[in-house]
């Protein structure tokens, strides 16, 4: 019954004012902060970059026991040589000792060129012919040569021989093969290879002048072995040039070619015996202008050459007891020979195993492997 009455008032009020229903704006309230309010703590918090991702943790694996590393020790080839040093050797006081210099300077260098010049002269000067360095140099040279006797040539060709056959011959008549037992004869040439070496006489003859060659009876051995060539030149040419006689002419006159050979290097061998003696004649006249140049060397400047050979050295070498020096490798670097001459050590180069100023020769001797 109220609602009703409600209704009613309220119907007849808009009626009477004639107004429509007005849309009413209702706002809300804010409450009311107090702005001494402290402010909330996700405020003083500043804002947090993102974390990394964290990367996956590997699989698990046993611990790996660490192994010692032990350095490797390189162990330096060393070659066996021996030294040749007839004949200065009779000079020597004390045995000498092999120096490895990694590098000279060019003027060290020019300074032990001078040294071994002046001291080669010095001793050639004080002997004869016989026992100066390149004296020893042919008779090695000679040596060499007797190594090298032509030995007897072989020759091989076809040497005919005649034999007489018999035999019987067929014949076909029809379809029948006769056989006719009459023999005949006739002759035919039969060649069989045959091979020869020159005569013996000669090569044998040729061995026993080149085998007892020496330097001093060089104008004799030439002599002898000429006459043999001019003698079996002569013979050879007047063989026949068939059968087993063209067989050795042939064996022959390949031997004497080889024999002209052999003999024009026993004529060079006199040609420089012949120089050698004109050198040392000079020698022996100039001894002592030789003698003052070496004094003025020695004086100012031998004891350079040593000091800097000495302290630059990374090598000194003894010999051993069986006469051998063990050397590491001198690729690129000098190698010196240091003897004691007289009241002095005296410094030769072997870095080529060899040299014109000196008889000094190395000789590997190294066992093969």
């Amino acid at each position: 019954m109220n609602g009703v009455i409600i209704f009613f008032v309220l119907g007849t009020t808009l009626l009477i004012t004639g107004c429509g229903p007005s849309l009413v704006n209702i706002e809300t309230e804010e409450p009311v902060t107090n702005q001494d309010s402290p402010p909330e703590v996700q405020d003083l918090v500043p804002a947090l970059p993102a974390m990394p991702a964290m990367p996956a943790s590997p699989a698990w694996q046993a611990p790996i026991e660490s192994v010692p590393v032990v350095a490797e020790r390189r162990i330096e080839q060393r070659t066996e040589y021996v030294v040749l040093n007839e004949p200065w050797n009779k000079y020597f006081r004390s045995t000498p000792k092999l120096l490895v210099v990694p590098k000279i300077s060019t003027g060290m260098a020019n300074l032990l060129a001078e040294e071994q010049r002046l001291i080669k002269s010095v001793l050639d000067s004080g002997s004869d012919a016989n026992s100066s360095s390149e004296y020893v140099a042919l008779e090695d040279k000679l040596e060499e040569l007797k190594a090298v006797i032509p030995q007897a040539e072989t020759g091989s060709g076809y040497v005919p021989r005649s034999s007489r056959r018999y035999g019987s011959y067929s014949y076909i008549r029809g379809g029948t093969v006769y056989t006719n037992s009459r023999y005949y004869s006739g002759y035919y040439t039969v060649l069989r290879e045959k091979t020869m070496s020159s005569s013996p006489e000669m090569t044998h003859s040729v061995e026993s002048i080149a085998h007892n060659a020496t330097i001093e009876d060089l104008d004799q051995r030439i002599d002898a072995l000429q006459q043999i060539q001019r003698s079996w030149n002569r013979k050879t040419t007047e063989m026949s040039p068939n059968g087993t006689s063209g067989i050795t002419r042939s064996a022959n006159l390949a031997y004497l070619e080889g024999l002209r050979d052999f003999t024009a290097e026993f004529t060079n061998l006199r040609k420089e015996l012949r120089g050698i003696k004109q050198k040392q004649t000079a020698i022996q006249k100039n001894r002592s202008n030789i003698l003052s140049d070496w004094q003025t060397f020695e004086n100012s400047r031998l004891e350079l050459l040593k000091d800097y050979l000495n302290s630059n050295a990374t090598e000194h070498v003894e010999i051993s007891g069986n006469d051998i020096y063990t050397l590491p490798n001198f690729t690129g670097k000098r190698l010196l020979y240091a003897c004691e001459i007289g009241e002095r050590t005296l410094y030769f180069d072997l870095t080529d195993k060899h040299s014109k100023h000196h008889p000094f020769v190395l000789v590997n001797v190294d066992p093969i492997q």
